[in-house]
């Protein structure tokens, strides 16, 4: 009875931590038709294209293949067909109710290390404490918004358990569902699944060392091998449509940089001060207070284990970020990884599980001074109660709920509630581009190309799942000359002010544009050949849409690839 008591107990207190969670997200995007965030406008292109059939295409550029992770993307499609909503609107509303996946699989994975009551702190400082006012895309926790690593988290606490359970029962079954959890976060999110390789690769590499201590040289068993072998495979198989267009197709040949090289301006070299200050708190002294506690703990020495490659890795790759950072501007250029922000992202998940260890910690401690002062006062009942399990158990809780309740007011203020609704609702209010994109949708075909300027490609254009002579290199594909793409664009509206017909003919034919979208006041600088050849197709606010129509010609660019 008192196990189902204590059961029931946990499932409430779970239920209500994660329903006033699912409020806040509630709140701020029951009502928006349209996200925050640019990324998730690069996401939504995707998603559009995924829903247009293009399953593998590029979300910007007519012929190009897929570079992003594209999990996230093809769920969204799949929901917008399913029920026929736009794209954006599915993309704005679904994060609330998909990412609460993350507390869960967390949860889980606590439970695991732990035990159910540390866990259940955990995750109250993993939804509630551990993330400050950071956006959601730079810390582990729960997010209304459905950035790639806030879903794709979930996969990885729950590989964390497949692989913890792989090693302690040796089960094949157990290392086969690791490499199906590997293939699903490279799918979701790229430095989730380097991440989890490392944790997985380091574990491997200390169990390959641990038994090669008696042999003389290297040995490795036919076990080991075979496990490896059943992670590895249905990774790479479920992976192999992402791996086929990045190596398959590009050679991972980088020719835009800029999504590798972007850097959280917290993150920055000369930011590391105040970065290091602002996450020091008394729920970072109560994580490192439970990190250390649990690695120098009796049991599961094996999964906690786990904990360490995780650090390692986290730290190892933001120092490389670090270096690189450091390197660049002295001419000496490394590899790019990934962006360090990711890294930190999970830096923050491992100080929450810590967090509730540590409280567990401090509840012991009290629990042993309440049990002494009982001693001394001859309290029978308090005597009890600091004599039990019960009594460690209701001060964690007791501890952990005193912790949501110091910190509550600030989570509910931070900016992802407030600040991001408030950019997303602009957005949704912006009229004239919601109405464009939706006549793009109606009026013309998903591989037709479109020549403008940044903004209206990624909210107008790349929100109707239409292709782009150019795009913002921040969130265009990798393995594409976006520099090259640029400056042809600026060589084609020159024309169109400049009356230049050879220059703008030989560029259409290279990119076969069929229409340019232009702010209003753009069009007033269009030169006389414009007004001939420009045909007015749309016009919302500020928004002018216009069909090209040039004569038959075989004019043509000196290094023009039609597409």
């Amino acid at each position: 009875m008192q196990v189902r008591a204590e059961s029931l107990i946990l499932g409430i207190a779970l239920f209500f931590f994660l329903g006033l969670a699912l409020y806040q997200g509630l709140r701020t995007t029951a009502d928006l038709i349209r996200p925050y965030d640019v990324d998730l406008y690069r996401d939504i292109a995707q998603a559009q294209t995924i829903r247009d059939g293009n399953l593998l295409g590029d979300p910007f550029f007519r012929g190009e293949t897929l570079w992003y992770n594209p999990l996230t993307p093809a769920l969204v499609a799949g929901a917008s067909w399913l029920t026929d909503l736009p794209v954006p609107l599915v993309y704005t509303r679904l994060g609330a109710y998909l990412n609460l996946l993350a507390p869960i699989s967390f949860y889980i994975l606590a439970t695991y290390l732990f035990d159910p009551w540390i866990a259940l702190a955990s995750t109250i400082g993993f939804l509630f404490m551990v993330n400050g006012n950071e956006p959601s895309w730079a810390v582990a926790t729960y997010s209304p918004w459905l950035f790639s690593i806030n879903f794709v988290q979930a996969f990885f606490y729950l590989a964390l358990v497949a692989y913890g359970k792989a090693m302690t029962t040796k089960k094949q079954y157990w290392y086969l569902l690791v490499g199906v959890s590997l293939g699903i976060i490279f799918l979701g999110h790229s430095a989730s699944a380097l991440l989890i390789a490392i944790i997985i690769g380091g574990n491997t590499f200390q169990t390959l060392i641990s038994e090669s201590k008696h042999k003389k040289g290297l040995y490795v068993t036919s076990e080991l091998l075979g496990n490896v072998a059943l992670i590895l495979i249905p990774a790479l198989a479920l992976s192999f449509p992402f791996l086929y267009s990045i190596v398959g197709q590009y050679r991972l040949d980088i020719q835009n940089p800029a999504p590798f090289r972007w850097t959280y301006e917290d993150l920055y070299l000369s930011n590391l001060g105040p970065l290091f200050l602002k996450n020091i708190s008394l729920v970072t002294a109560i994580a490192i207070t439970g990190y250390v506690a649990a690695i120098y703990g009796r049991s599961k020495k094996r999964e906690i284990r786990l904990l360490n490659f995780w650090l390692a890795g986290c730290v190892i790759l933001l120092a490389y970020g670090y270096i690189v950072e450091f390197l660049e501007p002295r001419g000496i250029k490394l590899p790019y990884v990934l962006p360090p922000h990711h890294f930190f992202f999970y830096l923050k998940a491992l100080e929450a599980m810590a967090f509730g260890y540590g409280l567990a910690f401090v509840a012991r401690q009290g629990v042993g001074i309440l049990r002494r002062v009982a001693e001394r006062i001859k309290s029978e009942p308090f005597s009890r109660l600091a004599n039990t399990n019960k009594g460690n158990r209701q001060v964690v809780l007791g501890l952990a709920v005193l912790a949501l309740l110091f910190s509550y007011p600030s989570y509910a203020g931070k900016g992802d509630f407030t600040g991001a609704r408030l950019q997303a609702l602009e957005a949704s209010q912006r009229v004239n581009e919601v109405e464009a994109a939706k006549w793009i949708q109606k009026h013309t075909k998903d591989s037709d190309v479109f020549a403008g300027h940044d903004h209206l490609i990624q909210f107008v254009v790349g929100v109707a799942g239409r292709k782009a002579m150019a795009a913002n290199p921040l969130y265009a594909n990798p393995y594409v000359d976006v520099a090259a793409r640029r400056a042809d664009r600026d060589v084609l509206f020159a024309a169109l002010v400049s009356d230049k017909q050879d220059d703008l003919q030989c560029l259409v034919t290279k990119y076969n544009i069929k229409y340019v979208i232009l702010w209003a006041e753009e069009s007033l600088a269009m030169g006389e050949m414009a007004q001939t050849i420009l045909d007015e197709a749309f016009s919302e606010g500020n928004i002018i849409i216009y069909k090209l129509r040039l004569p038959e010609t075989n004019t043509m660019c000196s290094s023009a690839e039609t597409s």
